[in-house]
């Protein structure tokens, strides 16, 4: 006795892993290619703007004053890395800079969540101080970099 089955159930019996789906791969392989175009270009615009730079302070073309050369940017960096600056190593600055910035974003936290938390559980508290943060939020940021 023969059976007849349906299209959708010989194709749920198949016992084959289904082949990889062309236009997937084809898809990834182009994502990958933009990928790489965009990366060379990329690359290409940062050594024309750089190789222009060192060419026009080269030349003469542009303030020494204001603009200094890439390769003694480069030079200065290499030199502070290897021997450290006039106070003290790169490595030993950058640690204390970051140790400092996380001790800020510790206690700003902290003193944000408390004081938030004061200012909507008391309602004398946001009365007072209200005006005073609207007008403090008021003020643009950048202004309170060079503070």
């Amino acid at each position: 006795m023969s059976e007849v089955m349906t299209g959708s159930e010989t194709e749920a019996r198949t016992d084959r892993p289904a082949a990889p789906d062309v236009r997937t791969s084809s898809l990834r392989a182009a994502r990958i290619r933009r990928r790489l175009i965009v990366h060379t270009t990329q690359l290409a615009v940062m050594a024309v703007v750089y190789g222009g730079w060192q060419l026009m302070d080269s030349t003469g073309h542009l303030d020494p004053t204001l603009f200094g050369k890439p390769s003694g940017i480069v030079s200065r960096l290499h030199t502070w890395i290897r021997d450290g600056t006039a106070i003290g190593s790169l490595a030993d600055q950058i640690k204390v800079t970051l140790e400092e910035a996380l001790l800020g974003f510790v206690i700003g936290t902290s003193l944000g969540v408390i004081s938030g938390i004061a200012l909507g559980r008391v309602r004398f508290l946001a009365d007072v101080f209200g005006p005073f943060i609207k007008v403090l939020n008021s003020i643009p940021r950048i202004v309170l970099g060079s503070v």
